[in-house]
């Protein structure tokens, strides 16, 4: 018997995300603050169009996004074997599809397209990221909206979901905000992009994303047991409200 809830291997990828945001983070800082010969320039080069966690299309956004997707496929699974014990699966499948298009947001970058909004309605210069003008709001309702749709399901699952949603809250509009803040009061041309302070806020800002992330995967992952028996694969739920749904593969 094993439970999908594995310590060990949730540790494994909260170390594999600490050292793919490390060496993003100094590697760019590397390049855009020390001036460094032609070779290691190259090469630092390189492991920061891989891996830096200010980029879009890098392994970080991938790693990110596919446990994001994880979280969603693993409340979808809890939402299906709901379903067949006769239990309401809606609330975790609604759950399930905001998790799954977080994760295509990690990628397509959905929230940098509200950024034009804030000038067309006349608000401005701001002194932060454009697009938190709209991403707040967003954020707050669409918050509210998934407290009550997370009171139909599991308590531990529950409280495991806010707490994981809230930090990455925190990471995303708060630290977030505060690194456009810093940006704002920087002189590019001076310092491009990659002042010291600016490279650690973001660091940090990722990693309390990160963590976020897999605090919901934790949880999510605790009301998933599996079982392999004489070559079945059988999968039950556990958790403070869980009836026996069993699904046999």
């Amino acid at each position: 018997m094993s439970t999908a809830a594995n310590p060990q291997l949730l540790r494994s990828l909260a170390v594999a995300g600490a050292i793919v945001l490390v060496v993003g983070v100094v590697a760019h800082a590397l390049l855009t603050l020390v001036e460094l010969p032609p070779f290691a320039r190259a090469l630092a080069s390189e492991f920061s169009r891989l891996f830096y966690a200010g980029s879009e299309f890098t392994v970080w956004a991938w790693y990110t996004a596919v446990l994001m997707a994880t979280v969603g496929v693993g409340l979808g699974v809890i939402a299906a074997m709901r379903h067949r014990a006769g239990d309401a699966g809606q609330p975790y499948a609604v759950l399930a599809a905001v998790a799954l298009l977080l994760s295509i947001d990690e990628t397509a970058q959905f929230h940098e397209g509200l950024s034009p909004l804030p000038r067309a309605l006349g608000i401005g210069p701001l002194l932060t990221f454009d697009w938190l003008v709209v991403g707040i709001p967003i954020a707050i309702i669409g918050g509210i909206v998934l407290l009550v749709v997370s009171r139909r399901i599991d308590a531990q699952l529950r409280r495991g979901l806010i707490i994981g949603g809230a930090v990455f809250l925190f990471g995303a509009i708060v630290l977030e905000g505060l690194g456009g803040l810093l940006l704002r009061t920087i002189d590019v041309d001076a310092v491009p992009l990659a002042a010291p302070g600016y490279q650690v806020l973001l660091a940090v800002e990722e990693g309390v994303e990160f963590a976020g992330v897999l605090i919901a995967l934790t949880a999510v992952l605790a009301m998933i047991e599996v079982r392999g028996i004489g070559g079945v694969v059988t999968l039950s739920l556990r958790g403070s409200e869980a009836r026996a749904a069993t699904v046999e593969s």
